[in-house]
């Protein structure tokens, strides 16, 4: 719809921009056209990935054989699937067998966006939509690194795209395709970060990690999941892209868990009041004014 348009255009020129500059993209601001091919292609993906009642699961020998409990898995297992040691779901060949959405629950919405962010990744190396490639990556690996929130704010947040953005990003940065490296600055000691992409090695990332989400969604076990964002995000480069991200982008949420109540804070409430009924930028309102995430935001009393 137009109103999903302009606020697809309203978070390229604000957020995503800011999300990929924060990360090393050479932009003063992303095209459009970059935004609108990386959504394409993620929408695309996301509408001929695996279906909710895909079945999932491995018949398991030993259940055929009644001998009990037993190996079961891919046929052919993956290198990443024997190093990240995971597992399958069991079934009884004489019972149903079960679907992806039954099995993963509240991680299917993940890893839908999983599969569609990695896909359109993938369809950007190809795209003739965007004007260059690289500003097709850049766009969204800048939304995704809108998305990333301090720990303490997961809980708080809109988990399915958190937990989709965090180990894209932590994927990314285990395969070296974005490197930062934090420094001191000798005169003011504050600390502050060099960002880079290396979109060579982005086709080969982004396969691997497409063919290990495949084995993951046919396995049928949501335990794989969980096995391979522990395995990303202690990683060294993560840990540094992460600080960085977020040291970049600022404060960019504002929950009332926060709060622990619905209340605005004080400083907050008397700048409400003080503006006498004209409304105030969000971001000026919280005391966040440089957020990518409220610009043009308002609120009044």
């Amino acid at each position: 719809s137009a109103i999903m348009m302009d606020a697809a255009k309203f978070k390229c020129k604000g957020a995503w921009t800011a999300g990929a500059r924060v990360l090393g993209a050479p932009l003063k601001s992303l095209p459009w056209t970059a935004c609108a091919c990386g959504l394409v292609g993620g929408v695309v993906l996301g509408e001929v990935g695996p279906p909710a009642d895909l079945p999932v699961g491995y018949a398991s020998q030993a259940f055929q054989q009644g001998l009990g409990d037993g190996g079961v898995g891919p046929p052919s297992p993956s290198e990443l699937w024997t190093r990240l040691q995971l597992s399958a779901l069991k079934f009884d060949p004489s019972e149903p067998r079960p679907r992806a959405l039954g099995s993963f629950g509240s991680w299917w919405p993940a890893v839908r966006l999983l599969l569609a962010d990695t896909g359109a990744l993938l369809g950007c190396r190809r795209a003739q939509c965007s004007g260059t490639q690289d500003s097709c990556c850049w766009s969204i690996i800048g939304r995704l690194a809108s998305e990333l929130r301090p720990w303490e704010d997961f809980m708080g947040s809109d988990t399915s795209p958190l937990l989709a953005a965090t180990v894209q990003v932590a994927w990314l940065a285990d395969a070296e395709v974005l490197v930062c490296e934090e420094f001191e600055v000798e005169d003011t000691g504050e600390i502050t970060c060099e960002c880079a992409a290396n979109f060579d090695h982005l086709q080969d990332s982004a396969s691997q990690l497409l063919e290990l989400l495949m084995d993951i969604v046919l396995a049928g076990d949501p335990m794989n999941l969980q096995k391979t964002f522990a395995q990303l995000i202690p990683s060294d480069g993560f840990q540094v892209v992460y600080s960085c991200a977020l040291q970049g982008l600022g404060t960019r949420r504002y929950l009332a868990m926060d709060r622990g109540d619905i209340e605005l804070p004080a400083e907050a409430a008397e700048r409400l009041a003080k503006s006498s009924g004209v409304a105030l930028p969000l971001g000026e309102l919280l005391g966040t004014a440089a957020a990518a995430d409220t610009e043009g935001m308002r609120v009044s009393a």
